[in-house]
């Protein structure tokens, strides 16, 4: 029967000695399982008896230690808990840890200036030094690409990595995201987002093989329009558009029933007059420098958001032969379904969010998005 471990008092207890200890109370959950999303932050749902804690009270910031399909001894810690009267039992919510840095490590006003992914992760990594956290946060990235600009402002350290805002590193060094696809993974209190290649082994994105008549018992699409974009009105620094009001079109442009435009900013595309010293070297000496800039980037854009989006979700067969496949499956795996007659690869896809049943170890569904 699976065994996990929860630390009631993890202030009294180094990093080390909960690594290397089992914890202060081993329980038999009655379920079990950790909620992946790409990009986002990982949960973990447990279930078990009260009459597990022998008595002890289960403290408001205990941590559980559990083992992914890629690390072991990973610390979840709990954000709130629900206890049944009736079946006695108590039900957590937790997030990993490397998310309590988004209460820790707090950015005021930091920017990564005519740099790289490596660079941003290095200022990043100043940010954390600087709030001197209680925890020994740090981030591996490598990617020696896009040079662009991020202001990093009123944000925590998860906000700068991959939040929602346009100054965040996954959307400004967008170029970077496009050809490498970075899929952030944990270790405690190590991340790592960049080029997956460079991941320490155990962590390394690899081609999960599925036959698409055998080997999945169900699969469903989810398409929307809703993102999609065929017309961009693009206005770079200090507000300066194209002429006339130009919209920078796709081919698409009149393919569907309405024109789909949107105003974009382009921050990084300046005039030399506007920019900083340490940004005259990338900046333009005049207008029309500009107005070819805002072109390629919107269209640059427009390529890949002029269709709509597909979201799919596969299960895998229950069958012993294909167990194996799902108890390996981590974040930043692609998944290839192939054609089981011609054994020809039909479609790759990255994951974009499961979730892995830690007592059964195995996963029931995936959702995937094809790669572009």
């Amino acid at each position: 029967m699976k065994q996990i471990g929860v630390f009631l008092h993890p202030e009294r207890s180094t990093n080390d000695y909960m690594l290397s200890s089992n914890g202060t109370v081993i329980f038999h959950p009655l379920s079990a399982y950790v909620e992946f999303k790409r990009n986002s932050i990982w949960y973990l749902k447990i279930e078990f008896p009260i009459a597990d804690l022998h008595g002890k009270e289960l403290p408001n910031e205990a941590i559980f230690k559990v083992d992914l399909t890629y690390a072991k001894n990973q610390f979840f810690r709990m954000i709130y808990k629900e206890i049944d009267r009736k079946k006695n039992t108590y039900t957590c919510y937790c997030n990993h840890v490397f998310f309590d840095s988004q209460k820790e490590v707090i950015v005021f006003d930091k920017r990564s200036i005519n740099t790289n992914w490596s660079g941003a992760i290095n200022t990043a990594n100043t940010i954390i030094s600087e709030c001197s956290p209680k925890n020994p946060y740090h981030v591996y990235g490598e990617i020696n690409g896009q040079i662009t600009t991020a202001y990093w402002e009123d944000y925590n350290l998860i906000q700068c990595l991959f939040g929602t805002e346009d100054n965040t590193l996954i959307n400004r060094w967008e170029d970077d995201v496009k050809q490498y696809h970075p899929t952030a993974m944990f270790d405690n209190f190590s991340c790592y987002f960049g080029d997956g290649t460079k991941y320490p082994e155990s962590m390394k994105p690899r081609n999960i093989y599925f036959s698409t008549s055998s080997e999945i018992e169900d699969d469903s699409l989810t398409e929307t329009m809703e993102n999609t974009v065929t017309g961009i009105i693009p206005k770079a620094y200090n507000g300066y558009m194209l002429p006339n009001h130009e919209i920078v079109k796709s081919s698409k442009y009149d393919q569907y029933k309405i024109h789909r435009i949107e105003f974009r900013k382009y921050d990084d595309i300046k005039l030399k007059e506007d920019a900083s010293e340490d940004e005259k070297d990338t900046a333009y000496d005049t207008m029309d420098q500009v107005y070819t800039a805002l072109r390629e980037a919107a269209n640059k854009d427009l390529a890949l958001e002029d269709v709509p989006e597909k979201t799919y979700k596969l299960k895998p067969v229950d069958l012993p032969q294909y167990k194996n496949q799902r108890k390996i499956i981590k974040p930043n795996d692609y998944i290839v379904l192939v054609d089981e007659k011609t054994g020809v690869s039909e479609t790759k896809f990255y994951i974009e969010s499961y979730k892995f049943d830690l007592i059964k170890e195995t996963t029931d569904s995936i959702e995937v998005s094809e790669l572009r």
